[in-house]
């Protein structure tokens, strides 16, 4: 991995992270940002797993041959989580095409839009691709429900009909949306935590421009219902 990483022109900056155990401690998963997201035994530092988005990471034209030979889930990986049971593992960041743009001769200055890729949730235990969910143009952070039933993505949406910023709801099992609550803030939504009993959330995000004089911005913290999308206070 090192010598691909090393052979490959362009490749931004290399980090490592961000990492999360699995609720009964038997696992980490760490997740890297040219998409690589690997399960390790904690206690002996062996890999598990490491999950492969094979067919799309081998359909995208933009990236870099000898990078493809890598094993990676996702173009980016930003927020990881495990359900509750230790069964699901919910990944988002950048899709393969969102990455690959660092590989492109002309500069793009046209926005992301709503697509595939960016949200995906993974089987533990086969490691096998369980949903890739669409919802989102930017996707910054995956939380699942204490009990277990839903999966809150924080970030942004884009597409012909609207854009937004804030979090959609989606059943963990089906991979449905159950409900998308959308924020005021125009810097998108950066994470997103459930109460212990599943009935409220509280959403971070960023609002730029406040201070146009010294081009600021300022962060929110928005506080939800769960069932209905209303928000109560920020």
């Amino acid at each position: 991995e090192d010598a691909v990483l090393a052979a490959t022109e362009g490749l931004p900056h290399f980090e490592v992270g961000p990492p999360a155990f699995s609720p009964d401690g038997s696992v980490v998963a760490v997740g890297t940002g040219v998409g690589q997201v690997k399960l390790f035994n904690p206690q002996t530092g062996e890999v598990v797993r490491a999950l492969d988005d094979e067919q799309k990471k081998l359909a995208d034209k933009k990236t870099p041959e000898n990078l493809k030979s890598l094993t990676r889930a996702l173009g980016s990986v930003a927020s990881l989580a495990f359900s509750p049971d230790g069964s699901l593992l919910a990944t988002c960041g950048g899709s393969f095409g969102d990455y690959s743009r660092v590989f492109d001769s002309v500069e793009r200055l046209d926005e992301f839009s709503t697509g595939p890729g960016r949200l995906k949730v993974w089987d533990v235990k086969t490691g096998m691709l369980k949903h890739d969910l669409v919802g989102h143009s930017h996707a910054n952070a995956v939380s699942f429900s204490p009990d277990g039933s839903l999966l809150a993505s924080a970030g942004s949406w884009s597409n012909d009909s609207e854009c937004g910023t804030g979090v959609i709801i989606w059943s963990s099992q089906s991979g449905a949306t159950f409900r998308r609550i959308t924020t005021n803030d125009n810097g998108g939504a950066h994470s997103v935590a459930f109460s212990p009993d599943s009935k409220l959330m509280a959403i971070s995000s960023l609002q730029f421009d406040v201070d146009k004089a010294n081009d600021a911005g300022t962060g929110a913290i928005n506080l939800a219902h769960v069932a209905s999308g209303v928000v109560q206070r920020r």
